[in-house]
């Protein structure tokens, strides 16, 4: 468990209400900086604006781990248990696609903290949400997932991945040599690490694998619209464009280096956009 001060010897936890905006350049991938998440109306999926607060039942408890396969649509349950970012994704198979909101728990339809409606296809959509200092409570949480809106009308079995990482784990930025695994063999979405950047250090990412893309997301206990962030929301360090092939037999590579102005824990998110594919790592070198 990681102490909550960065006053001891560990350098952990404290300055929470303190959030970087980074100077971002982009060594490989595509030109990024922090998104700050705005409102969204809501014209997609299962909850359109202006609908009453009806109760959204939860139907099934989603364990932390890797993917798990489903042929409907459902609501699920998750638990949070540390001061740490979570995620919940979910992604399509042979022409179904899927969206997702997040609610507190017990969910209605007017207490969503997140979503990853966009009006597009995109092959795997996610919401992660902060559960450190000053955010969002540790405890239980529920994730709806349900078709895009405007789906292809000959699908006619649903089939889809859903995952749930309970955070609990860092990326270390002192040991620039060491290839730090990420990811849940055989079968993933995404992953995500807890990072603590200090202000005035240059951090180097070196991401190799079969990943898609790399997030790294921030939030301000001063705006509760951080809290939770999406697809839609949030601006990818590196991604590469879906080529399902890749996966069983590429390695991706790519680097980007972030300064922070302010010291921080920030979420270091991993998208895969295919089923399974090559181990992925990742290494942080300090300058």
């Amino acid at each position: 468990m990681r102490s909550t001060h960065l006053v001891t010897a560990s350098a952990r936890r404290a300055g929470r209400t303190a959030l970087a905006s980074l100077v971002v350049l982009i060594v490989m991938g595509p030109s990024a900086a922090f998104a700050t998440p705005t409102s969204q109306r809501e014209t997609l999926g299962k909850s359109p604006a202006r609908i009453p607060c009806t109760p959204i039942p939860t139907e099934a408890p989603l364990p932390d781990g890797g993917a798990d396969l489903a042929f409907e649509d459902a609501v699920y349950g998750v638990q949070t248990n540390n001061a740490y970012w979570s995620v919940v994704a979910t992604r399509g198979s042979q022409g179904y696609d899927t969206d997702l909101n997040l609610h507190g728990s017990p969910a209605n339809r007017c207490n969503k903290l997140g979503t990853s409606l966009d009006g597009s296809d995109a092959p795997t959509d996610w919401v992660a949400w902060d559960n450190n200092g000053g955010r969002y409570p540790i405890g239980p949480y529920v994730a709806d997932i349900f078709e895009h809106a405007g789906g292809p009308p000959q699908i006619l079995q649903p089939k889809y991945l859903a995952q749930f990482v309970r955070g609990s784990q860092t990326l270390s930025t002192i040991s620039p040599l060491t290839w730090q695994p990420v990811g849940h063999p055989p079968q993933w979405i995404v992953d995500i690490r807890d990072v603590l950047l200090y202000a005035g250090t240059t951090y180097t990412f070196t991401v190799i694998g079969g990943v898609s893309g790399v997030y790294l997301l921030h939030s301000d206990t001063a705006n509760s619209a951080t809290w939770a962030q999406g697809r839609n929301t949030s601006t990818p360090f590196l991604y590469w464009s879906p080529n399902l092939a890749d996966f069983f037999t590429v390695s991706h590579y790519g680097t980007f280096t972030v300064t922070p102005t302010q010291t921080s824990w920030y979420g270091a998110l991993f998208v895969c956009d295919g089923w399974w594919g090559v181990p992925t790592s990742v290494n942080i070198s300090a300058s």
